[in-house]
């Protein structure tokens, strides 16, 4: 399980979400702060970046967060980092995530996975992503149905 296609795809997550973490610290993004959302292996590497941004103490980079589908721990201790966001931090779950139940489960040996149940950590919001995602619609039918599914959670 070492070199399967997962494993190869949470190391580079893992690495692409320092690299993130690094460009929000130097400011690439101005002096503002942002909102980022993701989904699946996007929002792992969101919870990687703020798991970084955590350990340099800065609380005044990122505005919003939304987490869809992550593929990432729902302990409580792995949530430290919830305090580096001023507004929402938002996790988007599905409990019918077979793929996300039996691909994250098998290679981690974790039983809490934060896209499959909600995280039970204060200022984490979660919310049901079934009927989210339209599926098998024509792409700009499923986008604005999306979007108006959304309007709740995101920011």
């Amino acid at each position: 399980m070492i070199d399967n296609e997962w494993s190869v795809a949470m190391n580079r997550t893992d690495a692409a979400g320092k690299l993130l973490a690094e460009l929000l610290l130097h400011r690439a993004q101005g002096s503002r702060p942002v909102s980022l959302v993701g989904y699946t292996l996007g929002a792992r590497i969101i919870f990687i970046a703020m798991e970084e941004l955590e350990k340099h103490n800065r609380l005044d980079l990122v505005e919003n967060v939304v987490l869809i589908g992550a593929p990432v721990s729902s302990a409580h201790g792995c949530w430290k980092w919830s305090r580096c966001v001023a507004g929402r931090l938002v996790n988007v779950f599905c409990e019918q995530d077979w793929l996300l139940y039996f691909v994250f489960r098998t290679t981690y040996l974790k039983l809490g996975v934060a896209g499959l149940e909600p995280v039970v950590v204060p200022r984490v919001e979660n919310h049901i992503g079934k009927g989210l995602i339209p599926r098998g619609e024509p792409c700009p039918i499923a986008e604005a149905r999306t979007e108006q599914r959304f309007e709740s959670v995101l920011p």
